[in-house]
């Protein structure tokens, strides 16, 4: 079918609503769970029946015709994308059209993403866990090299588009990335994320090096807890991008701090002309060795960090063989400079113990004799009056550890929640993963009684209660639902608000619920809603994973006098 054609058949999102849930409504597929939604579309994961295989497929939702027009042009260039095939990124599998709603069929790549790891709190990371981050990080750039090889620009690097699925990380929502948007009064290129935004971008002046600041943004929030730069509008961040200068806290070190000043140059032409250049910087290692790993396919992981001849730290992440490359750079041959450490090493520790042993001896002596003449010069000693006695603490009991172990879960989520809201920075849901929570296998119908409770004009403590006495399950099902609810819609927000109060309800959890607005949502009440329904998630995973522990949970909160009664 022409691109003219399509532009004549308007989408049907009546239809697809009503239908969606169907097998087959995307032929060979079934979808089972809402995954997201963003500027352009939503995303659900599928199923393909011919082999059980889970999948990803996007239905792109642009409302402005002549944005319409150029997306469906674009999607032509779409089999450019599908035809890369790389480890480190979301694979698109195929493309098409249902009810006049195209749609992307992409691989499954998990539903935890990069952004979900980072801290918020404006605090840097701990060793091990800047060292995961970084892995995570560099495999990003694998990906975004990848495209850049092939002359394509992603135009949207952030951590909520890096998926993680074990120890892989995988770049996705590439593809359509050059829109140029007119509705909404939004940016003039809409695919990108104000935050992780280039300033050339502004002027519709973008190519590779926008990537490359994109990823220099990441890598700052990384390091540091947070973006280097806020503001209370999208115009606000946009305009800082333009002119501010990045504050480069004291937690950076040397290289760090000149990796970020390089990557987030206002100027295009300033910054590292290719991904391999940052890499090669950051690694402290010469780039064209380093685009010859990537390349290759080399794996980049983060290295403990080594020291050249002169102490100076050399490099925190390193491509394999590099690092040995590097330590070689002494005057030394390694092995002699090793075996000489050793040595030393050894000397050292063996004059110390003979030092230690003969001031131990010499101030054993001097003691004796001090407290002897001491003895002889003492009056004839009193009876001492009876201590009172010190009550000793007592220990608290494996409830009471549990539930101080809650609240400072909760207080965490709710910090979470609170950074989510200043930022304007909706947090990326994910489904209750399967292997941490044992689900029931009859959860659909324990979903379909708190659905009735979520659909009622006023919150009834009442059901609320008897929901509450069929325990684990309804609380799961009720975590569940809030993954899938859309937060854009005041209806979806209502609903979300009466599961809020009986997830409360039934766990005696306070501080993980929103209030329903009186109208329309706005940015605020979407944000607050999806980091709400992620500490719920969140919580599930943690103090739910089985019937005992959701038992344990009740009991450490008052829900429940004993294991296995409920009041």
């Amino acid at each position: 079918m022409s691109t003219s054609a399509n532009d004549r058949r308007l989408p049907d999102w009546e239809s697809f609503y009503l239908d969606y849930r169907k097998p087959g409504y995307v032929a060979g597929f079934e979808i089972t769970t809402k995954l997201g939604g963003g500027m352009f579309g939503l995303v659900f994961r599928a199923r393909k029946q011919s082999i059980g295989k889970d999948y990803a497929i996007k239905f792109l939702q642009v409302d402005d015709q002549e944005v319409r027009r150029a997306l469906l042009a674009e999607l032509e260039a779409v089999k450019l994308f599908a035809q890369i095939d790389h480890p480190n990124l979301v694979s698109i599998e195929d493309r098409g059209e249902v009810d006049g709603i195209p749609f992307l069929v992409m691989s499954f790549a998990g539903t935890e993403t990069l952004q979900g790891r980072i801290a918020t709190d404006g605090q840097p990371p701990t060793q091990d866990n800047k060292r995961e981050l970084l892995q995570y990080f560099l495999q990003a750039c694998r990906g975004l090299a990848a495209l850049h090889e092939r002359s394509l620009v992603h135009f949207d690097i952030k951590p909520a588009n890096v998926f993680l699925k074990g120890a892989v990380a995988r770049l996705g929502d590439y593809g359509l990335s050059k829109l140029v948007t007119h509705s909404r009064g939004s940016l003039s290129m809409g695919r990108g994320t104000p935050y992780y935004m280039a300033p050339e971008m502004l002027q519709r002046r973008g190519d590779h090096r926008s990537d490359i600041y994109s990823l220099g943004i990441m890598l700052y929030e990384i390091l540091c807890g947070c973006v280097p730069f806020r503001g209370d509008s999208e115009w606000e961040v946009l305009r800082k991008h333009e002119v501010a200068a990045p504050e480069l806290p004291a937690c950076l070190t040397p290289v760090e701090r000149a990796v970020l000043q390089r990557a987030l140059q206002k100027d295009p032409a300033a910054r590292y002309q290719s991904v391999h250049d940052l890499v090669g910087a950051l690694a402290g290692v010469d780039a064209g060795r380093v685009g010859a790993g990537l390349a290759a396919e080399t794996p980049i992981v983060p290295s403990r960090v080594l020291a050249a001849a002169d102490g100076v730290e050399v490099s925190s992440c390193l491509v394999p063989d590099q690092a040995a490359e590097l330590a070689r750079a002494g005057a030394e041959p390694p092995r002699r400079r090793a075996a000489f450490g050793v040595l030393l090493m050894l000397g050292l520790l063996v004059g110390s113990a003979v030092l230690y042993t003969k001031g131990v001896r010499s101030q054993t002596t001097y003691a004796a004799s001090k407290a002897s003449a001491a003895r002889a010069s003492m009056p004839t000693p009193q009876p001492a009056r009876p201590a009172s006695p010190v009550r000793p603490r007592q220990p608290l009991d494996r409830s009471q550890q549990l539930a101080a172990q809650v609240d400072q879960f909760v207080a965490a989520v709710q910090r979470t929640a609170h950074n989510a809201i200043q930022r304007r920075s909706p947090i990326e849901l994910s489904a209750l993963r399967t292997p941490l929570v044992d689900l029931p296998v009859d959860l659909d119908r324990y979903t379909d009684l708190v659905d009735t409770l979520s659909r009622a004009a006023e919150f009834s403590a009442g059901y609320a209660k008897k929901l509450e006495r069929e325990g684990r399950a309804t609380f799961l099902a009720g975590v569940a639902m809030l993954q899938e609810l859309d937060y854009e819609d005041v209806v979806d927000c209502r609903r979300a608000a009466n599961v809020h109060r009986f997830l409360e309800h039934a766990t005696a959890l306070q501080g993980l619920a929103a209030a329903a607005p009186e109208c329309e949502p706005c940015d605020g009440d979407i944000c607050q809603f999806r980091a709400v329904a992620d500490g719920w998630r969140k919580v599930a995973e943690k103090f739910a994973k089985s019937d005992v522990d959701y038992q344990n949970l009740l009991v450490a909160k008052g829900r429940a006098t004993v294991a296995g009664s409920q009041r």
